[in-house]
């Protein structure tokens, strides 16, 4: 078996910010073309921006000089220096329409992601004492975001700067792949990431709407697109550029499939809430890692729930499931 070597692009620069989340270091990267282009925006902290300041610096170039911002998804650490750069600049922004919409009145938005949080976990079957606690450690986040106007709403397939925008939901509900034909290359964001296994996570189905997303499903659905596609190499939001996505693509599948055959043997012993067989497959749970960790169990309950194999049911507020066919 043959595989490809990562050959650098000079037209693109990476350049890796620092965050305050376990996740580490964040990748934006610059394309030197027109117009000059800025893909991701990292996290709003003083420190991001300094690193910001002198990955352009070494290239003779400041922010003021970008002149267009594409956001792959609107999570904090993906888009946080934004605005700044904006004032810095004046750069037209781009980001899928949810990511507007988030952002447009964010103070608003973080009081009903606290909310439906709160119930959904609750409704899962979490501790409230656990709930609570994580309640308290996602508001310490809060800061890291702003309100703030997206000048253009992607729509799927449109092509921008050279770039064709994908919608590719499952981690967020906005995840955007930008591709280029011409490099055969991807700008990923959290999409797809070497090494790394991207949670599709727990959350609303849409801004206006309280029901839950089925995340992981929607997930492993952008996951096959990706993979009809012709690229040579992967930009992602987090490590280095790599190659062969087919491959890496097909080790994630195969995970997750390992992770659903261990969730439906778990539910053969017995109905289970999610929050069970999160403290089955993690016993070390604690209250920060929470949301991470009921997401992969929901995802792989949603999964074999999608495949007619287990079913939800509500018993006194909390959700229970069982194997397709058995009675509670």
């Amino acid at each position: 078996m043959s595989f490809s070597t990562f050959h650098a692009d000079p037209a693109i620069l990476r350049i890796s910010l620092p965050t305050p989340f376990p996740v580490g270091m964040v990748n934006v990267f610059l394309l030197k073309q027109a117009p000059l282009t800025l893909i991701d925006a990292g996290v709003k902290t003083d420190e991001a921006w300094e690193r910001l300041v002198q990955g352009l610096a070494k290239e003779n170039l400041a922010p003021a000089d970008i002149e267009a911002v594409l956001i792959t998804h609107g999570h904090l650490d993906h888009m946080g220096l934004v605005p700044r750069i904006v004032e810095e600049s004046g750069a037209k922004t781009y980001a899928h329409p949810d990511v507007i919409e988030q952002f447009a009145a964010y103070d608003r938005e973080v009081a009903r992601g606290h909310q439906f949080f709160h119930d959904i976990l609750l409704h899962l079957g979490a501790p409230e004492k656990f709930v609570d606690e994580l309640m308290q450690f996602r508001s310490r986040f809060n800061a890291l975001g702003s309100t703030l106007k997206i000048d253009h709403a992607l729509q799927d397939g449109e092509t921008v700067g050279g770039l064709r925008a994908h919608y590719v939901p499952g981690h967020s509900a906005s995840d955007t792949l930008f591709y280029s034909a011409e490099r055969r290359a991807a700008f990923t964001g959290d999409h797809v990431l070497k090494g790394v296994s991207p949670n599709p996570l727990l959350r609303r189905a849409s801004r206006q709407s309280p029901a839950r997303a089925r995340s992981l499903v929607q997930y492993q659905r952008s996951l096959r697109f990706t993979r009809s596609l012709d690229i040579e190499t992967c930009y992602a939001g987090h490590g280095a550029p790599f190659v062969e996505h087919r491959a890496v693509i097909d080790a994630l599948l195969k995970r997750h499939e390992r992770r659903t055959r261990q969730v439906g043997k778990l539910l053969a012993e017995r109905p289970m809430t999610p929050y069970e067989i999160v403290m089955r497959i993690f016993p070390r749970i604690t209250s920060q890692t929470l949301h991470f960790a009921l997401s992969v169990a929901i995802g792989h309950l949603d999964v074999l729930e999608d495949r007619g194999q287990a079913k939800a049911e509500p018993t006194n507020g909390v959700v229970v499931y069982r194997l397709a066919g058995e009675v509670l």
